[in-house]
């Protein structure tokens, strides 16, 4: 069960980061030629609250990468991923400049949501 919300949590990223105007890949980009970029994955999923056998919350946690080669894009790139994750229910819990390494600039953000499952479904 909790493979399939891992699952659900990335397809909803991907669904949101869609969205944006810029490229968006799982985990990480093979390619640097061609920025920016807005990678994600899940690092986390827990349940948080069941009261019966029927349906259970479950937080989830995700981490978004923005690589670009301009500092001022990437803070404005990760100020509308915020902008899109927050319209969908999500909050962020880090936001932060990490390096710049052979000319590309590294920031990450993380976001948590929580979702109910039911498991009749």
């Amino acid at each position: 069960m909790q493979d399939d919300i891992n699952k659900d949590i990335n397809k909803e990223a991907e669904s949101i980061l869609a969205k944006l105007p810029y490229t968006s890949v799982f985990y990480r980009p093979e390619q640097w030629n061609r920025l920016p970029v807005i990678s994600f994955y899940d690092i986390h999923t827990s349940g948080t609250f069941d009261t019966d056998n029927a349906e259970d919350i479950y937080k989830g946690l995700l981490v978004v990468d923005v690589w670009t080669d301009n500092p001022a894009d990437g803070a404005k790139i990760a100020d509308e991923v915020t902008d899109a994750f927050d319209a969908a229910g999500w909050w962020r819990e880090l936001n932060r400049f990490v390096d710049k390494t052979n000319g590309v600039i590294h920031r990450t953000l993380r976001f948590g949501k929580e979702f109910l499952n039911r498991k009749d479904d």
